[in-house]
């Protein structure tokens, strides 16, 4: 795969999850993220590693507000809410910007994990 070929599928990579976390609130970005895994995700393993981490990091988001909501009560869960909403925006963007110039980026948890199964 060509440099500039990698570079805007490392961006869409964070771009489609987070757009469709954004529809879904938050529950099907890993689904967008796995289909890019399947399609492209095969041929480069940059694409990869941005495929995999976005993937992990939808998973992880989901995962984390749901307990948060299910363990705070209702009024004392609106500041995690926020700071995971802030989060689920801010992070797939810089991941993007990121693969937008050929660099790696290692998001919170899921980039350790996403580096130990992308070889």
């Amino acid at each position: 795969m060509a440099a500039e070929s990698e570079k805007k599928w490392g961006k869409a990579a964070h771009i489609i999850p987070l757009a469709v976390n954004v529809f879904s609130a938050g529950l099907l970005g890993w689904v967008a993220a796995g289909a890019l895994f399947f399609t492209v995700g095969r041929r480069s393993r940059f694409v990869r590693l941005h495929v995999v981490q976005a993937m992990l990091f939808s998973v992880l988001l989901a995962v984390v507000a749901g307990l948060t909501m299910a363990i705070v009560p209702f009024p004392l869960s609106l500041l995690p809410g926020a700071v995971l909403w802030l989060a689920g925006f801010g992070f797939p963007i810089l991941g993007a910007s990121r693969a937008g110039k050929g660099r790696e980026i290692a998001l919170p948890v899921a980039g350790r994990i996403s580096r130990a199964l992308v070889r």
